[in-house]
């Protein structure tokens, strides 16, 4: 086989893995809380990137919001719309929560800061403390989230009420608190500099 014939069937491997990316979240109840977890890949050549910003997880059933994950800066994508996976409840917020943000709101989806599509994104979980489907309006069931055509298509997935069991997260090492610590203090400068900037140009 010619190297040219090796490189088309590798080319061709990699766009049917980037075809078929997907991501799924969960979320169960457990002893008197809502726990929301995910993994997987994404697709992100079919959306339009629109800014880098900061949050915390987070669950809004009616509008089908969704952030599960450490507090951190994320990069955010228009062109895939949330799907409400329930009614008008509360919604509510979790600082207790670990892995990379990811998730979707009503102006498109969140992803890892400088994430690379159709790469795996390891395990995001988020607790939710003394919440119920009742007080968050969460209506069992799976919702699709679908974006692109064609091999730019991709999924993310809501399976609410899930039969999977809660992971355990490993314990994360010195250098990864190490690096998520520096990204911070990038991305804030980043983020004062463009203010900066803006300022200047408006004076």
């Amino acid at each position: 086989m010619t190297s040219k014939a090796v490189l088309g069937v590798i080319l061709a491997a990699a766009s049917a893995v980037s075809a078929q990316a997907a991501y799924e979240i969960n979320i169960v109840e457990d002893r008197g809380n809502v726990v929301a977890f995910g993994s997987g890949s994404l697709d992100t050549r079919g959306l339009t990137y629109n800014t880098s910003l900061i949050s915390y997880s987070n669950i809004h059933a009616g509008s089908g919001s969704i952030a599960i994950g450490s507090c951190a800066c994320f990069d955010h994508y228009f062109g895939a719309s949330a799907v409400p996976f329930g009614v008008m409840g509360r919604g509510a917020g979790s600082f207790e929560s670990f892995g990379p943000l990811v998730g979707i709101d009503s102006y498109g989806l969140m992803v890892p800061l400088w994430y690379v599509s159709g790469t795996e994104i390891g395990l995001s979980i988020a607790t939710f403390r003394n919440t119920s489907f009742g007080t968050l309006g969460i209506v069992r069931g799976t919702y699709v989230v679908r974006w692109g055509s064609g091999d730019n298509a991709d999924t993310l997935t809501i399976i609410a009420g899930s039969n999977r069991a809660i992971p355990i997260p490993p314990v994360p090492e010195p250098s990864a608190w190490a690096l998520m610590i520096a990204a911070f203090g990038i991305v804030g400068a980043m983020m004062r500099k463009r203010y900066e900037g803006e300022r200047r140009t408006h004076s």
